[in-house]
């Protein structure tokens, strides 16, 4: 029985087919660039349809535009006229393909009326051709990435065996796309995760190093603007519902706003009546991008699929903090913007707004860098707040005591000498000139003791005035400029050959050494008042003694000097002890230990 074989062109045909997918998949294996597998997929159906020019059209990520066109066989006039064009049904076959996620056949262009208006129309006539297939590339998820188109010379509509050729085609281009996009994904990840790691070391290194906290923020923005390619950007704060301004940073430069400038700053409620997208910002903490800020202005949300947009508000009837945002962003060249949350304990407490000159899309990638970079400018932004809250305590208490001081001594002085003066005066109408002798002489006295409380308040507001000396020329130093005037004799001993110490020590030494003695000169009405510094080679004791009238330590005292000083000792790891009698003077011990840290002091203090 004989047994009918296929025609000898099918059997040709096929086996074309069959080597030619072999080689394909061959190149897969092997990692060969898509656009070469594709441009080898375009040959391999030339070769197979004898007369044909095969194309491979590919759209861009977002599916909106021709991102490339692949033709081995085809001038590179057409081809390049065809990149850039919009995805959709009026274009030519092949975005309508793409669009429409089912083929398009125009057998015959000369008469096909659908295309009579087309510009397509007039640059495939141009070229020589007059029919064209094509068929879209979808892939696995069902979406459309490209398309297979087929043109020939002369009017044709595909048979059995060519629909059966571009589904295998197609199939095989699909899966170079997906490949070729994963592995380039791939690649832009790697690339992507050694810049995050790079802007994040080195934001982390800059933030260890640098010793002004104000500067802290200004390198983390400087590094997003680098990382992104960014013109500018603003850090706004988020607080009772309401958005200010309170930084700016151009160029590299940070700009701060005065508390006076925040409380002059237009402020805008995230309410959705002025504002929707700001509303899901602040609530969700979302990345929020705006572009096309220069003519037709749109907010979306990033990283969303279809997320919602707004038109925007720079055409309000009441100006908002957004629109005048706007309109100064348009004016400076600004066409689009990336705005980044900033948390607090997972809360929007704040936002970045990053600037472009250009349309951006952002990937997970870059959005996931941006948010972790914003974190460390969170962090710097808190770090400044508490330093500057921390500073202003300091100064609002610093000013305290000196108000103190002043009232206690040199108001007290100034109205001693007055009240001694009017006495004087009357003494003189009465003519008692030897009482009116003794009065002023009171006078002198008060005045030079308010001279002396003068020099002391001047040297409380520079305790490291004496920052070249060794400790004991310190001492005496101080112990002399705090005496003059009155009838304390006070008095240095070192014991022991001196050593050189540790600049933290010797301020804070020389700090609890005048603290000490303003308290006895004010307090203790003793005689003398002597500091005995003991040198060891692994140990530095500081001992204090006045003959006062002494306390009693375990009463409530107004103030915080003893306090402080047990705490700067605590700091440093030493030990602080205090003992002092009614009637029998005050003693003062102080024990620094090399190596010593924190919490090693294991004396107890009667503080």
């Amino acid at each position: 029985m004989l047994t009918r074989r296929p025609p000898i062109r099918a059997r040709k045909n096929a086996e074309i087919l069959l080597e030619g997918q072999n080689r394909i998949l061959e190149m897969m294996a092997s990692a060969h660039p898509m656009d070469a597998i594709l441009r080898s997929l375009c040959t391999l159906f030339e070769s197979a349809a004898p007369g044909s020019y095969s194309t491979v059209v590919i759209s861009d990520l977002s599916g909106s535009k021709v991102q490339t066109v692949l033709a081995p066989s085809l001038p590179e006039t057409f081809t390049t006229a065809l990149v850039g064009r919009p995805v959709g049904r009026e274009e030519d076959p092949s975005t309508m393909a793409i669009h429409r996620k089912s083929p398009v056949i125009v057998s015959d262009l000369e008469l096909d009326r659908e295309w009579a208006a087309s510009e397509w129309r007039e640059l495939a006539l141009a070229h020589g051709l007059r029919s064209s297939w094509s068929n879209p590339v979808l892939a696995p998820d069902r979406r459309s990435v490209g398309a297979l188109t087929v043109y020939w010379q002369e009017r044709r509509i595909p048979l059995k065996e060519h629909r059966r050729l571009i589904a295998q085609i197609t199939h095989l281009a699909s899966v170079a796309i997906e490949r070729g996009r994963a592995a380039e994904a791939l690649h832009a990840s790697d690339l992507l995760a050694r810049g995050q790691l790079e802007a994040l070391t080195r934001t982390l290194t800059i933030m260890a190093k640098e010793s002004n906290p104000d500067r802290l923020l200004q390198h983390v923005l400087v590094t997003i603007g680098d990382q992104l390619g960014a013109l500018s950007s603003a850090v706004f704060d988020y607080l009772d519902g309401e958005v200010v301004r309170i930084a700016t940073c151009v160029n590299g430069h940070l700009h701060f706003l005065s508390t006076e400038e925040i409380k002059n700053a237009p402020r805008q409620s995230v309410g959705s009546k002025f504002h929707p997208i700001w509303s899901e910002f602040f609530e969700h903490g979302t990345h929020c991008v705006s572009a096309e800020i220069d003519w037709n202005p749109r907010l979306r949300l990033a990283g969303v699929r279809d997320a919602p947009s707004y038109p925007s508000w720079l055409d309000q009837p009441v100006p908002s903090l957004y629109g005048q945002t706007m309109q100064q962003l348009r004016a400076a060249g600004v066409v689009a913007s990336l705005a980044v949350p900033l948390f607090v304990e997972g809360k929007v407490t704040g936002m970045l707004n990053i600037r472009f000159r250009e349309l951006r899309e952002f990937n997970q990638e870059e959005l996931i860098l941006t948010q972790a970079l914003a974190h460390q400018a969170t962090l710097a932004l808190q770090l400044l707040r508490l330093t500057r809250q921390s500073r202003d305590a300091a100064v609002v208490a610093e000013r305290n005591r000196i108000a103190r001081d002043i009232h206690d001594t040199l108001a007290q002085g100034f109205t001693g000498v007055i009240i001694q003066l009017e006495a004087a005066k009357r003494s003189m109408k009465r003519r008692a000139v030897a009482k009116a002798s003794e009065r002023v002489s009171r006078a002198q006295d008060v005045a030079r003791l308010g001279l002396g409380e003068a020099r002391r308040s001047v040297l409380a507001l520079r305790p490291d005035s004496l920052p070249g000396l060794p400790l004991r020329s310190a001492l005496e130093d101080l112990f002399t400029r705090m005496t003059l005037g009155s009838a304390l004799r006070a008095e240095v001993e070192v014991i022991g050959v001196e050593q050189p110490l540790p600049p933290e020590w010797k301020e804070v030494l020389l700090r609890i050494a005048q603290e000490s003695l303003t308290n006895t000169i004010k307090h203790a009405h003793a005689r003398t008042f002597k500091a005995s510094l003991t040198e060891a080679p692994d140990e530095t004791c500081l001992n204090l003694v006045d003959d006062g009238v002494g306390f009693d330590p375990n009463q409530e005292h107004e103030g915080f000097g003893l306090v402080g000083m047990k705490e700067r000792i605590d700091q440093l790891g030493g030990t602080f002890v205090l003992r002092s009698t009614k009637g029998a003077g005050t003693r003062i011990r102080i024990t620094l230990r090399k190596g010593g840290g924190p919490g090693s002091n294991d004396e107890a203090a009667d503080v």
